[in-house]
C-alpha cells in the first residue's frame, strides 16, 4: 500500500517529503544537544572549588582540580528528623533577590527567618514560584542548610539558578529537617 502511494507521488512532491524529514530530524537533533549542554550549572566557590549542579536531577559534584566528588549531607544531617508541618508553618518571614545576577544567570536568593517553634531547624525545602491566574506557571525547589535555633530569626541564603529570569512571585518553605529542642 505504501509503495502505490508513493508512485503517484510526482518528484517534487517526494523531494519536498526528503527534505521537509531531513529537516526535522536536523531540528530534533539540535534540541537534544542544546538540552544535554544546557543541563548542569557551574558555580564558583571558595579556595578554587567549582560546583556542577545537575539542572535536571539537582546532584551536585563538587569540583577541585582533576578531582571531582558527589556533595554529601554533613555530618549527622542523616539523623534529623522530618519536621512535621505544623511546626513548618511557624516559621515565617520574608525574603527576596540580592544583588545582580551572576554569571549564567545564578542568583542568590535571602531569607530572613523566625522560628516560633521549639525545633531546632537544620535544613529547610523552600519553593520559588510565579502564579498566574491562580496556576502555577513555575517553581523550583531548593534544599537550603541553616541553622535556625527555636525562638530566633536567622538569615539564609540559597543560589536560585534561573530564577530571576523567571520573575518571581512568591517562595514557601514546604519542608524542613531538625530536632526537637533539648529542656
Amino acid at each position: 500500500m505504501h509503495i502505490r502511494f508513493l508512485a503517484t507521488l510526482t518528484p517534487r512532491q517526494k523531494l519536498l517529503g526528503t527534505v521537509t524529514t531531513a529537516v526535522l530530524l536536523g531540528v530534533l537533533f539540535l534540541y537534544y544537544d542544546w538540552s544535554r549542554s544546557n543541563r548542569f550549572a557551574l558555580l564558583n566557590g571558595k579556595n578554587g572549588v567549582t560546583y556542577r549542579i545537575d539542572r535536571a536531577t539537582g546532584e551536585t559534584l563538587m569540583i577541585h582540580g582533576s578531582t571531582s566528588m558527589p556533595v554529601r549531607l554533613p555530618a549527622g544531617e542523616d539523623e534529623l528528623r522530618e519536621v512535621p508541618v505544623e511546626v513548618v508553618k511557624q516559621i515565617h518571614g520574608r525574603g527576596g533577590f540580592e544583588g545582580e545576577a551572576g554569571y549564567g544567570g545564578q542568583s542568590v536568593y535571602w531569607l530572613k527567618l523566625y522560628n516560633s517553634s521549639n525545633w531546632l531547624v537544620r535544613s529547610l525545602r523552600v519553593s520559588l514560584f510565579r502564579e498566574r491566574d491562580g496556576k502555577t506557571e513555575w517553581s523550583r525547589t531548593y534544599a537550603v542548610s541553616c541553622d535556625i535555633p527555636p525562638e530566633s530569626t536567622e538569615r539564609v541564603s540559597f543560589e536560585a539558578i534561573d530564577a530571576h529570569l523567571m520573575g518571581i512571585a512568591g517562595w514557601r518553605i514546604i519542608g524542613a529537617k531538625g530536632s526537637p529542642a533539648k529542656p
